[in-house]
């Protein structure tokens, strides 16, 4: 008999129970970890439950939790017939992300080179002094390289 199992072994049963669980999260602990009541539960869960970073619990979030080590992690909220929520913005020094990357700092710089102040070219120089311009900011700021 092979030890190699076969497809129907590899099949998941319906007996078998699912890693991931739905819910509603009904309280939250001060620590800010949610109180779940699952789906077909009629009480809510007295234990903690974690979640991932990009994703803050909200009480009547229904939510998808899966099985790991022991417990359930919040995976993150399910949205139905609504659209998501706007991301925060991040700011970190004087980068703010907020969908879109805008800076409103005086320098910039990119892999790794060492930020430099916005150039300016000006339009009525002739087209080779223009594109030569151009390529410098580009060198500058760290965005191409010249060989």
């Amino acid at each position: 008999m092979s030890d190699i199992p076969g497809a129907e072994e590899l099949l998941v049963q319906p007996e078998q129970q699912s890693i991931f669980r739905l819910g509603v999260v009904e309280e939250l602990f001060d620590n800010g970890a949610a109180k779940v009541k699952f789906d077909g539960e009629e009480t809510t869960s007295e234990k903690q439950y974690a979640y991932l970073s990009y994703y803050k619990p909200t009480v009547g979030d229904r939510v998808l939790l899966a099985a790991i080590s022991g417990t359930y992690v919040i995976l993150g909220n399910i949205l139905y017939n609504q659209s998501p929520p706007e991301p925060d913005d991040i700011t970190v020094d004087d980068i703010t992300i907020n969908g879109k990357l805008s800076h409103m700092g005086g320098m910039l710089g990119f892999f790794g080179a060492t930020p430099k102040v916005r150039w300016s070219i000006r339009s009525n120089q002739g087209t080779d002094t223009a594109v030569n311009d151009l390529l410098a900011a580009l060198v500058a700021y760290g965005l191409i390289e010249t060989r």
